[in-house]
């Protein structure tokens, strides 16, 4: 196969297996020559702020001089995205060479077990091959969803595992209350591999530290800094337009001041996060505290409070749950309190779309236009007009339009130089309209 017959074959899959666990992935990767055994991995898990951890974690090791793969998902603009090697997505060739070889497998992988590899399955496939053809230091990688039968939960033996918060999405899947979730989630606790938690509700909390416990996996639970927590800590940051500045206290590393570029006041505590994950395995790999710094402070994740344009302002950001829309509302009233927020939306139909209109709702006073993100499963505009029209009482208007494009034109054209526009609700809305602001490389 070609790049864009490799491409074609896989978005030709299902997403979703009909029988979840590791009964495809195992075959797969055996035919593959098992090349995930080795490779030295940094396993993520959490609702939100996964992917934003895994990139800070990937710069500070980066800068360190290691060579790495970054595997998140999903993509904005090409499938490309969802490995890196060193910030570089994976050539096509490479891509479609793997691929070739990932699908002459796929036959006898579904005649053993019953059922053909799915889309993401294939994709974590393909990445770990290149990891092991490239031969890197580390790879730092995100959960699809869940984490117990998520198809990067073949490593049985990584460096540490992180999750980073737990709350109430993907239902349908992992489970209707937190503690089910967060069971799904605590799926990659592995035996004696330290495990670092980020600030989670107590009823998830419970759940994580009994398997931890069971595991025997060493845990640390990251606090906002609290007179008479442990550490690890952070102290409340500094949040400018220009990233923000924090303190962080570990076990055995203490810094006064933390620089991050990410946007918001919630990317502190997925830099904390990440900081804490690599203080946890210092004693076993070289890693120097303050080139980590460093390597935090670089940090970019394109689609989270990305600000691409400046009169009138404009942000992209890929919330699209509640837990979500809620952190994204807090950053705006950081950022931009002072300011009227026009808003472009486009919701999956999987999601609780009122209430995430509803966490938003303080915010947006302006004019708002409703959209369809392309993908099959998104909610029809019409029926988030009407949702919009109500959860959103204090915007100027409402209106609805099939391509995305025509909402952002119609959003702009009634903005102001002094204006806000964010642009909200899908990554794939988000990836759809990107391209005006940002050069596509896909």
């Amino acid at each position: 196969m070609d790049y864009r017959e490799s491409v074609s074959f896989l978005f030709g899959l299902g997403k979703f297996a009909p029988t979840p666990g590791m009964v495809r992935m195992e075959p797969l990767l055996r035919g593959l020559g098992d090349p995930q055994r080795g490779l030295r991995v940094i396993h993520v898990a959490g609702t939100n702020g996964k992917g934003s951890t895994c990139a800070f974690i990937d710069s500070a090791l980066r800068e360190m001089g290691s060579d790495t793969i970054l595997f998140t998902s999903p993509h904005l603009h090409t499938v490309r995205e969802r490995m890196r090697r060193n910030g570089e997505m994976i050539s096509r060739e490479d891509f479609a060479r793997i691929a070739s070889r990932v699908r002459d497998l796929c036959e006898g992988v579904a005649s053993e077990t019953g059922e053909h590899p799915t889309f993401f399955e294939i994709l974590a496939a393909i990445m770990y091959r290149w990891a092991a053809d490239c031969g890197v230091d580390y790879v730092v990688q995100e959960v699809g969803l869940g984490g117990r039968f998520d198809a990067t939960n073949v490593i049985r033996e990584p460096l540490v595992t992180v999750i980073t918060d737990v709350d109430l999405d993907h239902t349908e899947v992992l489970g209707s209350t937190l503690a089910e979730i967060a069971g799904e989630k605590a799926g990659i606790i592995k035996p004696g591999v330290p495990l670092v938690v980020g600030p989670v509700k107590p009823e998830a909390l419970r759940v994580i530290a009994g398997i931890a416990s069971d595991r025997d996996a060493p845990m640390q639970v990251l606090h906002s800094d609290t007179s008479g927590v442990s550490p690890p800590t952070f102290g409340t940051p500094r949040v400018s337009r220009c990233g923000a500045i924090f303190s962080y206290r570990g076990v055995r590393w203490c810094f006064p001041e933390v620089s991050i570029a990410m946007l918001g006041g919630h990317q502190v505590r997925n830099a904390a996060l990440a900081v804490a994950a690599l203080e946890a395995i210092a004693h076993r790999i070289d890693i120097s505290p303050g080139i980590t710094v460093e390597g935090i402070g670089k940090a970019r994740w394109p689609g989270r409070v990305e600000l691409v344009a400046c009169e009138p302002v404009v942000i992209l950001d890929g919330a699209h749950n509640t837990s979500g829309a809620r952190v994204f509302s807090e950053c705006l009233g950081e950022l931009f309190a002072d300011r009227c927020i026009h808003a472009v939306i486009g919701i999956m139909g999987d999601k609780d779309a009122s209430a995430m209109l509803r966490a938003m709702a303080e915010r947006i006073t302006g004019w708002v236009a409703v959209t369809r993100p392309p993908i099959p499963r998104a909610t029809p505009e019409d029926a988030l007009k009407e949702l919009a029209e109500v959860d959103l009482g204090g915007a100027q208007g409402v209106s609805a339009h099939a391509d995305p494009d025509d909402a952002v034109d119609a959003v702009l054209a009634r903005a102001n130089p002094g204006d806000v526009v964010v642009v909200w609700g899908s990554l794939y809305l988000v990836g759809a309209v990107r391209g005006r602001w940002v050069p596509d490389h896909s």
